[in-house]
């Protein structure tokens, strides 16, 4: 039962993952676009920021890859709890030393 319910919460876990790797590509395109040519794709008739840089750019995908990792970190803390093996352990240990 519990390992069941472990699985399913990292299952979660990993699709929030992905889904924040989603909006973040697209944020960040959005971002490069209205940077590039002064306005957003999806968004008509949008001023071109001047304070827009490729670092501030750059600097917003970093923020969703960073959450996608702290997403992951649970998950992997999730499928660990359950059936801890010294492989899994030092998997964790190498993904929490990143963050």
């Amino acid at each position: 039962m519990i390992n069941q319910v472990a699985g399913l919460l990292a299952l979660i876990l990993e699709g929030i993952s992905v889904f924040c790797i989603l909006v973040g590509l697209l944020s960040t395109l959005q971002l490069a676009a209205k940077q590039r040519w002064g306005r957003s794709p999806l968004i008509q008739r949008t001023p071109c920021d001047p304070e827009l840089s490729l670092s501030k750019v750059s600097l917003n995908f970093d923020l969703w890859l960073s959450l996608t990792l702290e997403f992951q970190l649970g998950a992997d803390i999730a499928h660990t709890t359950v059936a801890p093996s010294l492989e899994a352990l030092g998997k964790l240990a190498l993904l929490a030393a990143q963050l």
